[in-house]
């Protein structure tokens, strides 16, 4: 093995690209060429009405489907001159056997596609750059789509439902707990009245057991002893007894 297959053989498997695919006059011009319908097209198969064209290098393969005739024939092509002037010279060398389709396009005399084959270094990376030149509406295949799709499958894993689980049952917890706070709440407030009934009694039999205020005596009262006016007849009386007393004794 050669140092540059090597270097070629420790390229990243996969990666975006570090730039946008813009198209070239090499391509535009091979996209408005006339291509002869009977030509079998190299590089490039039918697969029921669309087109699809594959991409080989140090063991690794993929495709771009869903092309027309032309387009594939012009994808097939650029895969050429890419695995003919850009890789290994043991690359380059296996596909100096094949031919192009549209050899009057000048793909490797065109500036602006050769710089961007030239930064193109894996199979995942050139089928970017193709769907970037050919499909300009087709969704791409970099690893935003698969950060993505990763992301959606995160959102449904089992961590996230149970945790979900955990939210319902907490909540339905609470729904449960409901009727026992309001019980815990009317048998606080029964003891709260209890308590107020219980000291406005005390507060009642305080008041009952303490002394009226005295009253105030005139300056020629007795304080010792309170001397009540005899009734009338019985005075009366009283003097009747004692004046016959003293005409007994007489």
């Amino acid at each position: 093995m050669t140092p540059d297959d090597t270097a070629a053989a420790r390229a990243p498997a996969a990666g975006a690209l570090a730039f946008r695919p813009q198209p070239t006059p090499s391509v535009t011009k091979a996209l408005a060429a006339t291509l002869p319908p009977r030509v079998t097209l190299r590089g490039a198969r039918s697969v029921g009405a669309a087109w699809q064209t594959w991409v080989h290098y140090s063991g690794q393969q993929t495709f771009v489907g869903r092309l027309s005739r032309q387009a594939a024939a012009v994808a097939a092509d650029i895969v050429l001159t890419w695995q003919q002037h850009c890789l290994t010279p043991k690359t380059a060398q296996k596909a100096a056997q094949r031919t192009l389709n549209l050899p009057a396009a000048g793909y490797s005399s065109d500036a602006a596609l050769m710089a961007q084959l030239h930064r193109v270094r894996t199979v995942g990376q050139m089928r970017q750059l193709l769907e970037g030149m050919l499909l300009p509406d087709a969704e791409p295949s970099q690893p935003a789509a698969a950060a993505a799709a990763a992301a959606a499958a995160q959102l449904d894993s089992p961590q996230l439902s149970g945790e979900s689980s955990g939210a319902q049952s907490e909540g339905s917890g609470s729904t449960h707990s409901m009727p026992m706070q309001r019980g815990r709440s009317a048998t606080a407030g029964t003891a709260a009245a209890a308590t107020a009934a219980a000291a406005a009694q005390c507060r009642l039999r305080h008041r009952r057991k303490q002394p009226s205020p005295a009253r105030s005596l005139a300056p020629d009262e007795d304080m010792s002893v309170e001397q009540e006016e005899e009734p009338l007849p019985a005075k009366r009386l009283r003097l009747s007894s004692r004046r016959w007393a003293d005409d007994w004794d007489s």
